[in-house]
């Protein structure tokens, strides 16, 4: 992606997300204000003081599909960490003034969003589906993990 703050196309519109680096060496970079990314019409808000590790790609395969914090690689990582860790699609919060914390989109259907993101985001169709099979195979241990970094 180019350097300029806004990303838009037809199915994708989002603002470049403030991230504040790890206070410590490994740890985990932090949203500074709420960032909203929409696609194919349904918001995604990511609240204020979210961490992430970025995408949780293995060192041995950062030559293949690139590092976990690469842009636009770490946009997608964002939703899908919040999705991850319970966060709800703005408007199913709309629909459902007393949420229950129950979430409203299966692992599965997160990682769906995940690679068809980076797709639109103008990643490799085969890097996408790399990480996409990698996040089916590995990522069920970190859905809705309760590890106090993930907020």
């Amino acid at each position: 992606m180019a350097d300029d703050a806004k990303k838009e196309n037809s199915d994708l519109v989002f603002d470049r997300p403030k991230l504040m680096p790890p206070k410590e060496k490994g740890g985990m970079w932090e949203l500074a204000e709420n960032w909203t990314l929409c696609y194919k019409g349904e918001a995604y808000t990511v609240p204020a003081g979210f961490k992430t590790d970025g995408a949780s790609i293995p060192r041995f395969l950062w030559r293949v599909c690139g590092t976990p914090l690469d842009v636009p690689r770490v946009y997608a990582a964002l939703v899908h960490d919040w999705l991850y860790s319970g966060g709800v699609p703005n408007a199913a919060r709309l629909h459902d003034a007393a949420y229950s914390g129950t979430p409203v989109v299966t692992r599965a259907e997160a990682d769906a969003l995940y690679r068809d993101l980076l797709i639109a985001l103008g990643v490799s169709r085969v890097k996408a589906y790399t990480e996409w099979a990698a996040l089916r195979l590995c990522g069920g241990g970190h859905w809705l993990a309760d590890d106090g970094d993930k907020n």
